[in-house]
């Protein structure tokens, strides 16, 4: 009666390793495809119960699939004062100079959810403040700026978009203000760029500066960014005088007006010869000569 005890609870032992148990090899709670994730056939990282470090096979996948686009939405951005005016609607640090942008990810792989990364890129003008909870931008150093998550990031589902506004310093007028390749990194793996800000065509992740409030540093400025457009109405009223009507205004460049001075070598000024110059000391003497 024992052995057959005992032969039972081993066989029901090994029944329910087979119909569940500890799937976290797998995909988390239950997942079938997942690689470590979180519970589900897509988990790219993690494990049952939190999400774990990324790993190389996730942060490759970030950057041959994320969709980076960097867009300024207005310079100096104004509100409603008490008294009724208007006032720069910045951070106090800012001096009144700043700008309203965002940089929006689009996840074009498969989902995930990691932490431990950071989305290294340069800004000419340095963050002051982020607006969505789950990502943080640092300054690093010089240009150079990081985004990273925070303990409130969800990770990213099938083709999901996330956009993370800011405010920087001064403004931003011009599609190449904005510099490319941003890449992700992770401690003890390799970085890599993100594809599809590889590239010196700014157009494929910069939204068009169309608005005037991208293309003036601040409400009241007039200067006009130039295109060919303005070009060509600035010249529109240049008009072909034709070669007769100019012929006698070029001044020829083998020519020398009547009344100019030769170009002689005896009008030249000449090197003083070695007699005339004064003679040369060769050492100075500690005491004056008596």
């Amino acid at each position: 009666m024992r052995l057959k005890l005992l032969t039972c609870a081993i066989l029901s032992a090994f029944t329910g390793m087979a119909c569940g148990g500890d799937d976290s090899a797998t995909g988390g709670g239950g997942g079938s495809a997942g690689t470590a994730g979180t519970g589900g056939s897509a988990g790219m990282a993690g494990s049952d119960g939190g999400v774990g470090p990324i790993t190389q096979t996730v942060l490759d996948a970030i950057a041959s699939s994320m969709q980076v686009t960097f867009t300024v939405i207005e310079n100096v951005p104004m509100t409603t004062a008490a008294d009724g005016g208007t006032v720069a609607n910045c951070p106090e640090s800012a001096g009144g100079f700043c700008l309203d942008a965002k940089i929006t990810l689009r996840n074009g792989g498969a989902a995930w959810n990691a932490t431990g990364w950071a989305i290294y890129y340069s800004s000419i003008r340095k963050v002051l403040s982020v607006s969505n909870p789950e990502f943080t931008i640092k300054h690093v150093n010089g240009d150079l700026h990081k985004i990273e998550p925070t303990p409130s990031f969800t990770g990213f589902t099938a083709g999901q978009t996330k956009e993370i506004p800011f405010k920087a310093q001064f403004w931003m007028m011009a599609e190449t203000d904005v510099m490319p390749r941003y890449y992700v990194a992770a401690p003890s793996l390799m970085p890599r760029v993100i594809t599809k800000t590889d590239t010196e065509d700014l157009s494929t992740f910069v939204t068009p500066f169309t608005d005037r409030k991208q293309t003036q540093r601040l409400p009241g400025d007039q200067s006009v960014i130039e295109t060919a457009a303005t070009r060509y109405a600035a010249n529109a009223g240049v008009a072909d005088r034709g070669a007769a009507a100019v012929a006698g205004e070029v001044v020829s460049t083998s020519r020398i007006p009547a009344g100019c001075p030769s170009e002689s070598r005896s009008t030249r000024p000449t090197r003083r010869s070695s007699e005339n110059r004064p003679p040369k000391r060769t050492s100075w003497s500690s005491t004056a000569e008596v």
